[in-house]
């Protein structure tokens, strides 16, 4: 029976990607893929990972604020200081040595332009941040169903990603302080949803390495930590079981990621 399966922020770590596959059994072709969002930015193969999911039969993905700065530069050539102190510099190193045109960098970011803002199902919702207190579900709906293409949008529209004002739903300073307060055991400003909802999130790293797995207010942050060479995580959605990958620390000894 297929299964569905959830990773948190990967930032290019390719070689923990493989492992946590390996590590649960992932079944090919059988077995669904979700993701909350920033395969881009921090260790060195962004590109080997997006071509990975590119392939990948059942993948659903939402946007990560880290994808986006990644789309900005293949569509536009866009970079800023901040996505590059942010480990943007080994997303650009991992295309260069693709090998891919101009045209192909700008396929890229069209296939970025496809992953959503959030995966609405019946009974989870999907975001890479979360909710904010204000979001509602009409929001989140018409967040699952906006199709963000690029090619309509000036560059200077495409570099903010609050262009559209619903975006306030999935990165808001609200939301990010909450998703701290989550993390490291303080008041939580989360709400219930109606219809009941279990969210699932990532963009957060947790404190501990482990899952956060709250029950009361149904919300799994499944960041255990990559990006800042911790291990890769994914989840059984119906479960909760999950598996972890050798840290990033130790596949990619000596890589300093930001």
């Amino acid at each position: 029976m297929p299964r569905r399966l959830l990773i948190g922020d990967l930032h290019g770590a390719y070689r923990c990607l493989m492992d946590v596959l390996d590590a649960c059994r992932f079944e090919f072709g059988v077995d669904h893929l979700y993701f909350t969002g920033d395969a881009a930015d921090g260790y060195p193969e962004v590109f080997d990972c997006i071509r990975f999911f590119r392939q990948l039969k059942n993948f659903h993905p939402v946007i990560g604020n880290h994808d986006i700065w990644l789309q900005n530069y293949l569509a536009y050539g866009i970079s800023t200081a901040n996505w590059l102190s942010q480990g943007g510099i080994h997303s650009i190193s991992s295309f260069k040595r693709s090998g891919l045109t101009n045209e192909g960098l700008k396929d890229y970011a069209l296939y970025l332009s496809t992953w959503p803002y959030t995966v609405l199902e019946d009974d989870f919702c999907l975001m890479h941040a979360g909710p904010s207190p204000s979001t509602t579900y009409d929001v989140l709906r018409l967040l699952s169903n906006e199709k963000r293409n690029l090619y309509e949008r000036t560059a200077t529209e495409v570099s903010d990603h609050r262009r559209i004002p619903e975006i306030s739903a999935v990165w808001s300073r609200d939301y990010y302080y909450s998703a701290l307060d989550f993390c490291h055991g303080m008041k939580p400003l989360m709400k219930p949803f109606e219809p009941e909802l279990e969210f699932y999130v990532g963009h957060t790293p947790v404190v501990d390495g482990i899952p956060f797995v709250s029950k009361k207010y149904h919300l799994i942050n499944i960041d255990t930590g990559t990006g800042y060479g911790g291990r890769l995580t994914i989840i059984d959605m119906d479960s909760l079981e999950y598996w972890q990958s050798r840290s990033a620390e130790e596949l990619y000894p000596g890589h300093r990621p930001r």
